[in-house]
């Protein structure tokens, strides 16, 4: 259950769109990379734990640490409904 409490604010790193079938020509959803400013939070996150990002409930499906470059984050998939029902498809990098 979400509480709607901000627990943390990270940085879109990067946006990759992706095609939904193999056999389509045009993107239809997006994986979003988002960088973590804190240790603390990160070490509270699992792959496949629910995370509400800019509102919208995402699924976490890789998470990845850089101790050299004290980098964390964690990538979500953007289906192509979530794109059309929410401002993801706005976001820049």
């Amino acid at each position: 259950m979400f509480t709607g409490l901000i627990e943390a604010v990270g940085t879109v790193a990067s946006k990759t769109p992706f095609k939904a079938q193999p056999s389509q020509s045009i993107a239809a959803g997006a994986t979003f990379t988002i960088e973590l400013p804190t240790l603390d939070f990160f070490n509270q996150l699992s792959l496949g734990d629910s995370i509400a990002v800019n509102g919208v409930c995402t699924t976490i499906t890789q998470l990845s640490e850089d101790t050299t470059l004290n980098r964390r984050t964690f990538t979500l998939d953007a289906s192509p409904e979530t794109l059309v029902k929410t401002n993801f498809r706005f976001i820049q990098v």
